[in-house]
């Protein structure tokens, strides 16, 4: 099995890439660091790299972000770019016949107005406004992830981590 984790500069992807690499030795690891290798808002960039190398996984890390304060900076290029790869990654490893999609989503994308996550409170609200871009993209995914499956039958899995830091 090829498992190919795209965004391994970053510190969900790194950490991930290391777990792969050090439990699953009988796997074949492929990794994307960054957008110097591959840069995912280009559709033929993704698709093109999908279909040379062949992965039966992908495990999709990567994000256009930063603090707090670099989404208030660059609010356009926080939705827009986490958007644009969202719905690349996703119809490259369609096209592709990747067999499962995997998407770590922070739990930002929740509503700003809850204290505990459940998954049946997770459209109940916008998200914080301190984190309202990248949050509306993360949601993008899990929407994605939604309609391929009911339009093409495509697997993937949206995981919404509550804390990476500890």
């Amino acid at each position: 099995m090829k498992i190919l984790t795209i965004g391994t500069n970053g510190f969900l992807g790194s950490w991930v890439n290391k777990l792969l690499q050090s439990e699953h030795s009988n796997f074949e690891i492929l990794e994307i660091p960054g957008k110097e290798e591959c840069d995912l808002t280009e559709f033929s960039e993704i698709s093109n790299y999908l279909k040379e190398k062949s992965p039966d996984v992908v495990i999709n890390c990567a994000a256009f972000v930063g603090g707090i304060s670099y989404g208030y900076k660059y609010p356009v290029e926080m939705l827009s770019k986490n958007s644009l790869m969202a719905m690349n990654i996703y119809k490259a490893s369609y096209d592709n016949a990747v067999k499962k999609l995997i998407n770590p989503i922070s739990n930002c994308a929740y509503p700003e107005n809850i204290n505990y996550y459940e998954e049946d409170k997770f459209w109940s609200g916008p998200p914080h406004e301190s984190v309202f871009n990248y949050g509306l993209s993360k949601r993008l995914m899990v929407a994605l992830g939604k309609s391929y499956k009911q339009e093409y039958n495509f697997s993937s899995v949206n995981v919404v981590l509550s804390n990476m830091y500890g």
